[in-house]
């Protein structure tokens, strides 16, 4: 079956895990990895990892090869703390990465805004938004590579998710209301997003179709269930602590069937993903 990549929090390295529980193993060994280096992705030919570290000082973006254990360094912003650089993700032919920065300093003050470079870091630049659209978040290409998904907020307090074309046109909201919208994925077919929100009452998974329509919710339980991911078989992975830690689930696209994963007993897990086969 299919392998996922997650980092536990206790175990603070990358490991891969099979769909059934068995299999664990260490991806990557730093001896400077902290629990705010987290935010790790596979590549699509599942050769490489982006991820996050603060081994330089601040939040900066680094590719990880599997292979080779090579490090590489894609973003190089000042070493103040408060420039920083996460939240990547793949584009689906692995050549670009999508992420959010708040490099840029405007007289309102610092902002989390979005971006794009080549996969080695080159050609860095920001997709332009409306000003009105503050404190980007999660970033994620389309499964055809030509838009990125995103939550913003304009108030401060509603969160909603957003996609847009990578030239930045086609802006599109596809949440409405005063509730948080985040953490959007698009399915594999690009017809749909899973995203979180608080709408209900508590942190759930829903499901909308990609214009907008159809919101469906897919969990419900007083527990928190965060950090959705799509799988190519169509299931859908993400992170709840129903069992009293963050771990790692899966369930059918309409919310059915929903098993769960454990890396390691008693483990809160953070920033799950599907690792292609290599």
């Amino acid at each position: 079956g299919p392998e996922f990549v997650i980092t536990p929090e206790d175990y603070p390295q990358v490991y891969a895990i099979k769909d059934n529980g068995t299999g664990l193993r260490k991806l990557t060994d730093f001896p400077y990895f902290s629990f705010s280096d987290y935010e790790s992705r596979a590549s699509p030919d599942g050769k490489k990892m982006v991820l996050v570290s603060k081994k330089d000082g601040n939040k900066e973006i680094y590719t990880f090869d599997l292979s080779t254990s090579v490090l590489t360094r894609l973003t190089s912003n000042s070493s103040y703390a408060s420039n920083e650089d996460y939240s990547p993700d793949w584009s689906p032919d692995g050549q670009e990465v999508a992420f959010i920065s708040n490099r840029h300093q405007s007289s309102s003050g610092r902002s989390s805004e979005t971006y794009i470079m080549n996969k080695d870091g080159t050609n860095q630049r920001k997709i332009i938004l409306p000003s009105s659209l503050l404190q980007h978040g999660s970033p994620r290409f389309s499964p055809d590579g030509q838009k990125i998904s995103l939550d913003a907020t304009t108030t401060g307090s509603a969160y909603h998710i957003y996609t847009v074309k990578k030239d930045g046109t086609g802006l599109t909201q596809l949440t409405t209301g005063n509730s948080l919208n985040i953490q959007s994925t698009w399915s594999p077919d690009g017809s749909k997003l899973a995203f979180v929100s608080d709408r209900d009452g508590n942190r759930e998974i829903y499901v909308i179709d990609a214009n907008g329509t159809n919101i469906n919710r897919l969990t419900n339980n007083s527990a928190i269930d965060s950090e959705p991911f799509w799988l190519p078989n169509g299931k859908i992975g993400f992170i709840s602590d129903r069992n009293g830690y963050n771990q790692l689930h899966l369930m059918n696209p309409d919310g059915s069937g929903v098993t769960r994963i454990v890396t390691k007993n008693n483990s809160n897990d953070r920033t799950p993903g599907y690792l292609p086969p290599q």
